[in-house]
């Protein structure tokens, strides 16, 4: 299972951190699959899909600079401030009493499609995952100063899946 992870920065920079619940071990032969999860072979990847696969494989995360332009970054920090003043804080100690959460992005802002449709992200999540994986929960999160850490846990509960 993955979590996709979207940061949006004050400057144009987004970064996709692909939290996974296997590990990915040792140099792949062209031959054979990025992950257990994907059908796509090493030797189809496009040169750029290959490098932010490895970069994963090698740190847990992708930075992509510059993937949207610096309107479109303003229009996003723009939309989710705006889903977050509607919201109220947390009411336990797990959700954060000082963390604000907002779900279904989609049905509320148009502002993140060319960041969930980028041929980039998709490519890497293609070989990562498998073709056209869905996004199942595309949420944000606004964690303010003094926020206690959460209970470490994990959230395969959402999804729910072994590789054939």
């Amino acid at each position: 299972m993955f979590e996709v992870y979207v940061f949006v920065s004050s400057d144009v920079l987004v970064l996709i951190y692909l939290r996974s619940y296997f590990r990915i071990t040792g140099e792949k032969e062209s031959g054979e699959t990025a992950t257990p999860y994907s059908p796509l072979k090493i030797s189809e990847l496009h040169p750029q899909t290959l490098a932010d696969v490895r970069t994963f494989q090698e740190q847990g995360f992708v930075v992509f600079p510059n993937l949207v332009s610096g309107e479109e970054l303003e229009r996003i920090k723009q939309d989710t401030s705006e889903i977050l003043s509607t919201k109220s804080f947390g009411e336990n100690d797990f959700y954060g009493r000082k963390t604000k959460r907002a779900y279904s992005l989609l049905a509320q802002t148009r502002s993140l499609d060319n960041i969930l449709c980028h041929s980039r992200i998709n490519n890497l999540l293609d070989a990562m995952m498998a073709p056209n994986a869905l996004y199942s929960a595309i949420q944000l999160i606004e964690i303010h100063p003094g926020e206690k850490e959460q209970k470490l846990h994990f959230d395969q509960q959402f999804m729910n899946f072994q590789p054939s």
